[in-house]
């Protein structure tokens, strides 16, 4: 991957304004491509399997999500052959949110990879093609620009989640362009970049992928924190292979929960937890919220915007960090873990451990696929948006090891997520350089040799 400094030692070519603006003319986004709005797909026509419909609900900023893909049967295809998506196609989103809500934003820009290609574009969407003389990925690079979202903000009509644009406004965009050929030598440079972010994004899926089977296996004493110390490779797998089949291997027995170390104990719920209601507080602690991927956090930091009365927030419930919250909502078990000091509605449940416990320990353990699947076999919950109650959660089985495991538990997985953050932080970083790259190459302010 070329550096900024490496583009400007080699390709920098000094241009006073005039000669720039004689060289690179601003066209208006309408006139450099061809499209076509996506189709009303009727629901009763929805299968299994068959041909991919790509709806905006399938989409983020940046990709096309894989979660609960729609289809329609194989035959229906040549029928629908116009909507049909081919790889680097542009999709643009004409209804959704007001920016800086990117993934579901209005007017959002999204290039078709090679493993969509054949797919068919559903409604409220317009496909793109750049028109001769005009390369594509130079115009998807244009398109991702800070310039193109001041366009769409000031574009877009509607509430923040109910907005949309029209295509008079959206193709009313100027881009400044060059010659066809340092247009393909622009997307050639920013592609090396992107090329980097998809190997840097598989990497960090590996590592996720790795440590939730890490957690598996950790949390339920497959494998066991010293492993490598007291054990060769082979012995673990052999182990490991004896667990996933139910034969209990040395130094195992079998409890009501599964089969478990020998020196682990099992406990309810209700024996590890109690359900703590305090509201012995001056109403001065910061409200938390409920969220799918961080816990428990302060709701300032996830946009709400409540201002409430203090004889309403005295009826609320005062969380310690380390505690527990069954949550109203029934995401991922609806059981999350809050690392701040402060207050929840009072129809929530707070979780105080009532033994000696490594809390980090059971952050995981509550969070693993086994743990949610149990939970949800004693209560609809989960698949209702219903609250999980104490009863509930107070009456499954938990695996109670000995507290040196719990400890040494959570710190090999406290690794395992430090590695992770990195990278991510690593990546983003990355792409703030790109950002700063992608200023410079499509306003001429840097220029590339052809």
């Amino acid at each position: 991957m070329k550096t900024t400094s490496e583009i400007e030692k080699v390709s920098k070519q000094p241009v006073n304004e005039s000669e720039m603006n004689s060289r690179w003319k601003k066209v208006r986004l309408g006139d450099l491509v061809e499209y076509k709005k996506g189709f009303a797909f009727k629901s009763v026509d929805y299968k299994n399997e068959g041909v991919r419909i790509i709806r905006i609900s399938d989409t983020t900023y940046e990709s096309i999500k894989d979660d609960n893909p729609i289809y329609l049967a194989l035959e229906s295809k040549e029928l629908y052959k116009e909507y049909e998506l081919m790889e680097n196609d542009l999709i643009v989103t004409t209804v959704g949110s007001r920016p800086p809500l990117y993934d579901s934003m209005a007017g959002k820009v999204i290039r078709v990879p090679k493993e969509k290609s054949g797919s068919l574009l559903n409604q409220n969407a317009v496909l793109i093609r750049a028109k001769e003389n005009v390369d594509q990925l130079f115009l998807y690079n244009c398109l991702k620009t800070e310039k193109y979202l001041f366009h769409i903000e000031g574009s877009v009509r509607g509430n923040a989640n109910q907005a949309s644009i029209t295509l008079e406004d959206l193709f009313a965009f100027e881009i400044p362009l060059p010659t066809i050929e340092e247009q393909k030598k622009i997307s050639t440079i920013l592609s090396t970049w992107d090329r980097a972010f998809e190997l840097k994004e598989k990497l960090i899926e590996q590592k996720k992928a790795q440590k939730k089977g890490l957690v598996q296996n950790l949390v339920k004493g497959h494998i066991r924190w010293n492993d490598s110390v007291e054990y060769k490779k082979e012995e673990i797998e052999k182990r490991v292979n004896l667990l996933r089949n139910g034969t209990i291997p040395t130094g195992y027995k079998k409890t009501k929960i599964g089969i478990l170390p020998i020196e682990w104990e099992i406990k309810k719920g209700k024996e590890l937890y109690s359900n703590y209601s305090d509201k012995k507080h001056d109403g001065t602690l910061e409200v938390l919220s409920a969220t799918q991927d961080r816990g428990i956090v302060p709701r300032s930091e996830v946009g709400i915007d409540i201002k409430y009365d203090k004889e309403s927030l005295m009826n609320y419930k005062k969380v310690e960090q380390g505690d527990f919250v069954i949550s109203l909502r029934s995401f991922q078990g609806g059981i999350e873990y809050s690392r701040y000091k402060g207050l929840v509605s009072p129809a929530y449940t707070v979780l105080k451990n009532k033994v000696d416990m490594n809390k980090e320990f059971y952050r995981y353990l509550l969070k693993t696929e086994t743990f949610i699947n149990r939970l949800s076999s004693v209560t609809f919950g989960i698949r209702d948006g219903k609250q999980i109650s104490y009863s509930d959660f107070g009456e499954l089985y938990l695996p109670y090891p000995p507290i040196k495991e719990q400890q040494q538990i959570s710190r090999i997985l406290f690794t395992a997520d430090k590695e992770i953050k990195f990278l991510e932080q690593e990546l983003a970083q990355t792409k703030k350089q790109k950002k700063g790259l992608m200023q410079q190459l499509l306003t001429g302010k840097i220029r590339v040799k052809v």
